[in-house]
């Protein structure tokens, strides 16, 4: 991942946590529901 200019955005470190949590949390619900799916076969 390229790492966004910095002179445009005042608080990177906000913006990266506002993409970065959403996606975290959808992808480990989409782990939760493979690793259910595998263990109930």
């Amino acid at each position: 991942m390229p790492t966004p200019a910095k002179n445009n955005s005042p608080r990177p470190d906000a913006m990266r946590n506002w993409v970065l949590v959403p996606i975290a949390t959808s992808v480990l619900l989409t782990i939760a529901a493979i690793v259910l799916l595998l263990a109930n076969r």
